[in-house]
């Protein structure tokens, strides 16, 4: 697992993540990239740049802010010529300054390896692109790829910062995924019934909220904070909430709670 990663490649260059730039008959299963940013200028994705071949992604989330300067940006991958890609969650937005921005792939480049999105979750804030180029799951450009059982967040805000209208998207099995509400998305069900995911052994639901790896849950909390970084070098501390989101370096301005700290709970009346 990634936390609090930037990411940022400058100039016209390609193939900018968190986890892989390239990745070629690669196997990802099971880890997250939270509370990060990417910035690039084309192949732009929290977790591979570009997939080619019979690279595999599984079970894996993201909950990242994600920057293109031109061209293609993706959710989870930036651009394929050969992925499969199943019951992975997307978190965060997706922001392209001229041309397309997906949130999970940014663009199916080839097809003589199939792509195949099926049983994924995309519960972006928004997906924002200058020239309103916005894709709820993928950019197919009329290339052929397999879709079944994707959905997507009913609130996801779409296309300009300046216009951003929600949209309406019906068909799960289709480039666009359906839409769900907010509850839904963060309910049991959701996941363990209509997207088939693993609840027990791989994902675990805490505090009513969106879905995380179960490796990232420790018996004494609900995240596992007792791996989160709460003391920087140089002596400043970070707090973060029970679910390991990151608060800031002060609790002056936060409500009464609960909140980690020096790597211990801190309860702030």
């Amino acid at each position: 697992g990634f936390r609090d990663a930037q990411v940022e490649l400058s100039r016209s260059f390609n193939n900018t993540s968190v986890i892989v730039g390239t990745a070629v008959s690669t196997e990802i299963s099971r880890c997250a990239v939270m509370e990060s940013s990417v910035r690039g200028h084309d192949h732009v994705a929290a977790f591979v740049g570009e997939s080619k071949a019979t690279t595999v992604i599984s079970d894996c989330l993201a909950k990242a802010k994600i920057v293109s300067d031109e061209h293609q940006a993706g959710g989870l991958v930036g651009t394929s010529t050969g992925l499969t890609l199943t019951r992975c969650l997307f978190r965060g937005t997706v922001d392209n300054e001229q041309l397309h921005a997906s949130g999970i792939l940014g663009l199916i480049d080839a097809t003589a390896v199939p792509t195949q999105l099926s049983h994924n979750m995309v519960a972006a804030d928004h997906i924002f692109s200058v020239r309103n180029l916005t894709h709820p799951l993928l950019q197919t450009s009329g290339r052929d790829c397999t879709l079944e059982s994707n959905y997507t967040l009913a609130t996801t805000l779409y296309d300009s910062p300046g216009s951003p209208p929600p949209k309406s998207y019906t068909n799960p099995n289709d480039e666009n995924g359906q839409q769900v509400t907010e509850a839904t998305a963060k309910s049991n069900a959701h996941y363990a019934t209509t997207l088939g995911w693993d609840m027990e052994k791989v994902w675990a639901h805490v505090d009513n909220d969106y879905p995380i790896l179960r490796w990232m849950k420790t018996n004494g909390g609900a995240t596992g904070i007792n791996h989160i970084k709460t003391t920087d070098r140089n002596g400043t501390v970070r707090y973060y909430d029970l679910q390991g989101r990151y608060i800031g370096t002060s609790l002056n301005s936060l409500p009464a709670g609960v909140y980690i700290g020096g790597g211990k709970k801190i309860m702030k009346k």
